[in-house]
Parts: structure tokens; sequence; C-alpha cells
């Protein structure tokens, strides 16, 4: 029968020379004090070398290339070059790279430790996935359904070397981040920092112990810490209705704010109507709304009172300003309805422009008279 010489350095250091081993033979090493401790080299029929370690442990080399190790009846890993190998640790084992007491499945443990995972072959083709982490639950028996989530590693552009990345979920890609570095969540072709298709971004005041949380903020420069040029913050103040989001800078507090109540405030953080503006206000054009009947044409109507001339003279001696205009003390407290006050100053022309008309006449007449009594 061929014989296998077998040359491994713990026989050397066990003081043991090298020799031949025929299939079924096997050498048991002593130590110098109590004899056999359990260590032995054995070849098997299948033409396998095994190194045996007190029936706890042993080291195998396979016939095919494969090295194979065992603990306790069990195969603990399997390293073949023509095929899969693993690592079975259902018992609870672990292992440490750097680290000789891991605390999980694969512990590294080094100065900048670092995964890198490369493509087999070169790649060109954008698109082309060159590598990726799966996770996945215990096997369902259903290989139709694809409940596992991967993180991808993805050529991103036309070079070779620009590399993205892809989350997925249930095989579809969540999250793709390109070799430039834009993200894109429900897009796989982000043209910005951060693009958002098919969705919203949501924000929670979750752990915050202020009622405000800041959402947005923009800068100029790259030293955040200096200055907050522009901050959008969500305030929540208990109930609803008082809730809003405020728009500040750091040179003007109330830019913008916005009310659950549907109130607007610019300049403002109490915006009492639906747009309230705390200074000046520069317009091209400003359109007003009103209603069918309220402006007052009612003045040329046939039945209406019109108001005297002494009527008017008593009311302003009383009451120092026109009827129906508010006085200027109402003014100051409540401020001015410029809809309603321009209503109110074209019913005063028109009751002026009646009055005017009513003298004209009343002119005419007198003038005729005048005429009249000339020719006498």
């Amino acid at each position: 029968m061929k014989k296998l010489t077998f040359l491994f350095a713990l026989t050397l250091s066990l003081g043991v020379k090298a020799q031949d081993i025929n299939n079924g033979e096997k050498i048991n090493f002593k130590n110098s004090s109590d004899g056999f401790d359990g260590t032995s080299l054995y070849r098997n029929s299948f033409n396998n070398m095994r190194f045996e370690f007190n029936d706890h442990f042993d080291f195998q080399s396979l016939g095919d290339g494969a090295l194979k190790l065992r603990t306790s009846s069990r195969i603990a890993m399997k390293l073949n070059p023509h095929g899969d190998s693993y690592f079975d640790s259902s018992n609870g084992g672990n292992i440490g790279i750097g680290h000789k007491n891991p605390e999980d499945l694969m512990h590294l443990k080094r100065n900048n430790a670092t995964i890198k995972l490369s493509s087999g072959q070169y790649h060109q083709t954008e698109g082309t996935v060159i590598s990726k982490i799966k996770f996945n639950n215990h096997n369902t028996g259903n290989t139709s359904l694809d409940y596992s989530s991967e993180i991808r590693g993805i050529l991103s552009g036309s070079s070779a070397q620009l590399v993205g990345m892809q989350f997925l979920t249930l095989g579809s890609v969540r999250m793709h981040i390109d070799h430039g570095g834009n993200v894109g969540i429900g897009t796989e072709e982000p043209l910005e920092k951060l693009q958002i298709n098919e969705g919203a971004l949501q924000f929670y005041n979750i752990g915050n112990n202020s009622n405000n949380v800041d959402i947005i903020k923009i800068n100029e420069g790259t030293n955040v810490a200096e200055s907050n040029e522009f901050t959008m913050t969500g305030m929540f103040e208990g109930t609803s209705g008082n809730n809003a989001i405020k728009f500040r800078s750091k040179w003007t507090d109330d830019i913008l704010f916005l009310r659950a109540d549907g109130n607007v405030g610019i300049g403002t953080s109490a915006p009492s109507a639906m747009l309230s503006v705390a200074g000046k206000m520069d317009a091209q054009e400003i359109e007003v709304k009103v209603d069918a009947g309220v402006v007052p044409d009612y003045v040329f109507a046939s039945d209406y009172k019109l108001t005297t001339l002494e009527e008017t003279a008593s009311y302003i001696k009383e009451n120092h300003h026109l009827p129906e205009i508010p006085s200027a003390k109402e003014m100051e407290a409540n401020g001015m309805n410029v809809g309603e006050m321009n209503l109110l100053l074209l019913k005063k022309i028109e009751e002026l422009t009646l009055h005017l008309i009513e003298m004209k006449a009343q002119n005419m007449e007198l003038e005729n008279r005048m005429s009249k009594l000339e020719n006498i």
C-alpha cells in the first residue's frame, strides 16, 4: 500500500521525528511525565490525515484538498478550495481576529480595522453589483419569497472606479447613494444631496426636553458652530392650534411663522389673522375680493335715504368724525380693515357726489331766477 509522508510542526516540538504513516495507522504522542496525553496523528482508509486532541478536537486534511476542523464530533469549520467553506457557530462559538476573547460571532480588533469586499473580476458596466452583504432570517422553506435585507456595492457612473451603495429590503432598492454622495430614497438616480420620491420626510420631537425642535439648518461655510444663518423649527406648545413651524435667521427671530390653525405671521410669532405682517409691506398690486351686495352702488337707488348735510354737520359736531367711519381711537386700538374702509370711503364719495349733483341743480335754478329778474 502506498505510503504518505506527513511532516507536522507539532511533532517536532514534541520530539517526534517525521515518519511514514500507512492507511489505518495511528501515532500517539506521549509526554515525558505520565505517558499518552490523548494526542494522536491518524490516517484513515479514505487517505485522510487527522490530528486528534483528547477526543474533543481534531484537524483533518481531506483528499480533495479541503481542511476540516471538528470539536466534540461536530464540524466547526471547513475550508474548501474547490467548493463551499463555512464556520458552524450553532454551539455558540465566536471567531476573533486580532482579539483572543471574541464577544460575538466575528470580532475584529485593530486600529482602523477594515473589512474589504472586492469583486472577483473587473467590471465596467454601470449598475453592476460588485459585492454585497445579506441579512436573512432562518430559511422559511419558501424559496420563491425573499425576506432578506442587503447592502450592495454597485458601479455608479461610467468609470469602473466609481462605486456607490444600495440598501435593499424584500428585494427592492430602498436607498441609493451614488459615487458623488447624492442620496436617493425611492429613486436610484438622485439629482441632489437628498432626493425623496413618492414619500414624505417626517420629524418627531421624541426624547427632546424642549418644546421646540430644529428641523432644517442652512449655514454658509463649514463652521456650523459659529452661526445658523437660517433655521426651520417645529414648535409644540401643548395644543394643536398653537403648534407651529417657525423660520428664523441669526439676524431676525421671527421671519415667517406658520401656525397649525392656518394663521401666518411675518415678523410676528402671534398672528391673529390668516396673514399678520409686523412691518412694512411693498406690493405692485393687491386685489381684495368682495361679496355681492356690499359694494355701495345702492346709494344711487331711488329709495336710498341720503343723509342731509345738516344731519352730517350735527354728527361731526358731536362725534368729531364722519358717520359710519371709525374714530381715530378705534383705529388705533383695533386697526383698520382695508377692504371695509375702502368700501366706506367709496360710499361717502358716492353720497358726496349726490350732494354735489343736488347742489348743482339748486345753483342752476338760482341762476335761472337771477336771469329772469335781470330781464324785467
